[in-house]
């Protein structure tokens, strides 16, 4: 138990290094845009400050779009709110007598968005690692998908048990370490190899689509949410593959539908 605490808390402290850096990065960009913007403002005469202001927060708006935009960085954030909300009920665990509300506020949204976050990584990230992918990126979907079972087969039994009872909460423990065995491997594969071999135009129109769909669907209502045969997800895909025009552009992304299908 020791040994997985540790694990568990290394990968904690570096996806939040990872996303830090990252938004550091993006106010380094627009702290040095700040700096020169009276160099800039000469280079448009007779401008205003008024105008050259809408330019400034046009740049700043559309910089900071970016720099959240790449799937693989909103993955990463949806990963830490995870372990934040695990967090979180291990201290209401710790509490005597056990605050039942307090405990289903932190597990309704909890067990909706693992369920609706795995839905569109399904539906949108796997297929485009398994074309772009490198680094096994078959075994790196079988592994994902496998895990994806193990998470919603474990919110199904905490949703159907009563809140903090010893049922439940052994429940929302099977959860929890499938969604950590999970996000270990797929921050050091799959993540990993997108963001080396997928473009950052493919990245960014992805997370675009990513952010849409978890704004429109913060529970699982409409969605359909059941496991899925890891082989046979691999090969639709590869079905799929075989009877599309080759194209190796991304304006059409192939994903098809997102509805709740």
């Amino acid at each position: 138990m020791a040994v997985t605490a540790q694990l568990s808390t290394t990968r904690s402290t570096s996806t939040v290094l990872v996303v830090s850096v990252a938004a550091f990065l993006a106010s380094l960009d627009l702290f040095i845009v700040n700096i020169a913007f009276p160099d800039i403002r000469k280079a448009f005469g007779s401008a205003d400050l008024g105008t050259m202001s809408w330019i400034l927060n046009g740049y700043t708006q559309e910089r900071l779009e970016v720099a959240m935009a790449d799937i693989t960085m909103l993955i990463l954030a949806d990963h830490a709110w995870f372990r934040e909300q695990f967090a979180k009920l291990d201290d209401l665990q710790a509490q005597t007598p056990a605050n039942r509300g307090a405990l289903d506020r932190v597990w309704r949204p909890l067990a909706d968005k693992l369920d609706v976050h795995a839905y569109i990584e399904e539906k949108i990230f796997y297929p485009q690692l398994l074309k772009r992918g490198t680094e096994d990126p078959e075994g790196e979907t079988l592994d994902a998908i496998g895990d994806h079972n193990e998470i919603r087969d474990g919110v199904r039994d905490a949703n159907a048990a009563r809140v903090g009872t010893e049922p439940w909460w052994a429940a929302v423990g099977r959860t929890r370490l499938a969604n950590d065995d999970h996000m270990g491997e797929e921050e050091r594969q799959g993540l990993s190899d997108f963001r080396r071999h997928a473009p950052a135009g493919l990245r960014e129109a992805l997370g675009r689509q990513y952010s849409e769909f978890m704004a429109q669907h913060p529970t699982t209502k409409g969605l359909l949410i059941a496991d899925r045969d890891p082989r046979s997800y691999v090969e639709d895909f590869e079905d799929a593959r075989q009877s599309e025009p080759t194209d190796h552009s991304f304006g059409s992304l192939g994903i098809g539908s997102l509805k709740g299908d």
